[in-house]
């Protein structure tokens, strides 16, 4: 009678260890909510504060329960110079800050891996978005800017020289304002190897309209034809997670009055 007891008590814990033992690969509910790191720029061109809505923003994220992490002009440069070095020349020589922006980013997540956002991107206050993420991180996290038509596909391409009339060949173009992937991720390689080719062929700005060399080259359209095709490559809206707010602070003065004219119609 004792001897079948015992049996059946081992057999019982032995059932509960099975069943609350972690599985080998598998992401706990404490795990899913580690803060990950959210990479931000500021101050590659500008001496002063940092504007309210940036830092609004920012504490936005923080509020999510993002580790939020704000690199400098400094600190970016240290950050090429230390694990890019063959890079340095061309990141010295780019002729629009814009690129440089874009390149810093590059740098820092395929160094370091978390994610990245620009500082006018505003963050929805009921986002899941850090729940939703996988741990560890492990994927590329990719969120779609906008829907691209054919027929704005090829007006594009006839109205900037350096696309030498060939239009875009995706429909969705992703966002390069806020994706994420782990350190040294293949992904982010492509995305970085054609942003060394597009810029070492067109290293002056000639023939384009307004900003399309920093978007052909090291922007959302260089980002997306590397990616194009990737199927392991996650692809989400970003509307219900944040918005971007379009500051254009990359453009230069003249630039950014001309794209407000474009975008409300003033032709």
């Amino acid at each position: 009678m004792w001897a079948f007891f015992l049996l059946i008590l081992a057999i019982a814990c032995i059932s509960v260890l099975l069943i609350t033992a972690p599985t080998q690969g598998a992401v706990t509910t404490d795990n899913r909510m580690e803060p990950l790191t959210l990479h931000a720029i500021f101050g590659l061109w500008d001496d002063g504060p940092m504007p309210d809505s940036y830092q609004e923003n920012l504490e936005g994220w923080k509020a999510l329960g993002w580790n939020v992490r704000v690199w400098n002009k400094p600190e970016v440069e240290a950050l090429i110079q230390s694990e890019f070095p063959e890079d340095w020349d061309m990141y010295q020589t780019l002729p629009k800050m814009g690129q440089k922006t874009d390149w810093a980013r590059y740098f820092i997540l395929y160094h370091l891996g978390g994610f990245y956002t620009d500082c006018d991107c505003k963050p929805n206050p009921k986002s899941n978005l850090l729940q939703r993420i996988k741990r560890p991180l492990d994927r590329f996290y990719s969120f779609i800017e906008d829907h691209i038509t054919k027929e704005q596909a090829i007006q594009v391409a006839k109205n900037n020289a350096i696309r030498k009339g060939v239009p875009e060949i995706h429909g969705a173009r992703l966002a390069n304002y806020f994706f994420g992937c782990p350190a040294r991720h293949p992904a982010l390689k492509k995305v970085m190897d054609l942003a060394r080719q597009r810029c070492k062929e067109n290293p002056v700005d000639e023939g384009n309209t307004n900003g399309y060399l920093c978007l052909y080259c090291t922007g959302p359209c260089a980002f997306t034809t590397a990616l194009h095709g990737d199927r392991s490559i996650i692809r989400w809206e970003h509307k219900k997670d944040f918005i971007h707010t379009c500051s254009h602070a990359w453009l230069s003065r003249n630039a950014k009055r001309k794209q407000k004219e474009l975008e409300s119609g003033i032709q």
